[in-house]
């Protein structure tokens, strides 16, 4: 049985001010190849905005600063490979790559709300970040590298304990609690759902840089949770949800890589010389042209 242990970081902190939040900004997920040691590190920025809106003329604001002002914590502790998260990873990854198998997670939650009210509407903005790195292993063979498993999808639900309620670190929603009232507002969009990325690497943007000898690979998926319901709250009448997502991948290989499908072969950089014959050739044509001009400008002479 394997000993790897996994350090989970939650650090969720929920402050209301009277700011508009700014935008959330793009999600951004970055895999690395390490042929040496047959990985991939992968680090991820993930980041979704939700937006809760409602008539405060019947619902005053305050209700929603007390509920989210009072749920602010921050927890770390290590866990066994048998943890939620790394059981989630692993399960997730290994369904595209049989072979692939996670190792050295670490996981970071972070929250932040704001709440601004415009004559009689109310709006609250939910701005959420979830930040984690890992190795993949068991996914290079030779010189190619099965990239199948980057589309993962943690389809479990990883959930957190605090002040005896549950809540959900991957999936996008909102849990609604006053007057009485204890609903939660569930998209079925999951924050750690990379679906979106299976499209074909070969397919992807692809580019090489001489000067570093590396090769990279981007997708942008644009928007994958666009999200909008409603509710309604008896006399408080409809509060109206939106959630959105947009996240992007890149692929950075050493080397001059190439990729078919969704496998990516590792390669030499091209010859030195190879890389200056565009600028031989160009010198060529400039010294021909100038020694042209020279000549027939001293034949008008004479």
């Amino acid at each position: 049985m394997r000993t790897k242990s996994i350090v989970f970081t939650v650090l969720v902190s929920l402050v209301v001010v009277t700011l508009l939040a700014s935008s959330a900004g793009a999600s951004t997920i970055t895999t690395t190849i390490n042929p040496k040691d047959n990985s991939a590190t992968v680090q991820a920025k993930m980041m979704a905005t939700q937006e809760i809106s409602f008539n405060s003329s019947l619902f005053g604001r305050s209700h929603f600063e007390q509920q989210n002002s009072s749920l602010s914590f921050n927890f770390t502790s290590n866990a066994r490979v048998n943890s939620q998260i790394y059981t989630a990873f692993n399960k997730s990854v290994s369904e595209n790559a049989s072979s692939a198998y996670v190792q050295n997670i670490s996981f970071q939650y972070y929250r932040n709300t704001s709440v601004v009210t415009s004559g009689n509407e109310t709006h609250m903005f939910i701005n959420t970040t979830m930040m984690f790195s890992m190795n993949v292993t068991g996914i290079i063979h030779g010189k190619t590298a099965n990239m199948s498993w980057r589309a993962f999808n943690v389809t479990d639900n990883i959930s957190y304990k605090y002040n005896s309620n549950n809540f959900s670190l991957n999936m996008i929603g909102f849990h609604f609690m006053a007057f009485g009232y204890d609903k939660f507002m569930m998209t079925g969009h999951n924050m750690l759902n990379f679906h979106a990325f299976a499209k074909p690497l070969n397919t992807w943007h692809r580019s090489y840089n001489s000067a570093k000898n590396v090769t990279t690979f981007t997708y942008n998926a644009n928007t994958t949770v666009d999200y909008h319901g409603e509710f309604h709250l008896g006399m408080i009448g409809p509060v109206y949800y939106n959630a959105t997502m947009d996240p992007a991948y890149t692929v950075v290989a050493p080397g001059y890589s190439t990729a078919s499908g969704n496998s990516l072969t590792v390669g030499n950089a091209p010859p030195a010389s190879s890389n200056y014959v565009y600028y031989y050739i160009v010198a060529a044509v400039v010294i021909v042209a100038v020694g042209g001009f020279l000549f027939i400008n001293m034949r008008k002479r004479r």
